[in-house]
């Protein structure tokens, strides 16, 4: 079974456990509006390919997990 990236992050979103893994999109071309609306509260960013450094797309990231990892112990206290 293959799936593209819009199915994949559907099909990780209805695993209960899963839901609080970060999804970072990098997309090489422009998304469409119905493509914005299909990923809307599925990931927790869209990158544009190219648009960062190899500096600061690892930072990004970084930031990212750091903030899902803060939620996640707020959420438990």
């Amino acid at each position: 079974m293959s799936l593209d990236g819009f199915e994949f992050v559907s099909e990780l979103r209805k695993r209960e456990a899963w839901h609080s893994i970060p999804v970072v999109v990098i997309m090489a071309k422009e998304l469409t509006a119905d493509d914005r609306l299909q990923l809307s509260g599925y990931v927790n960013r869209i990158l544009h390919k190219g648009a960062y450094s190899r500096e600061m797309l690892p930072a990004e990231v970084h930031n990212l997990v750091q903030a899902s990892l803060q939620q996640r112990a707020a959420s438990r206290t």
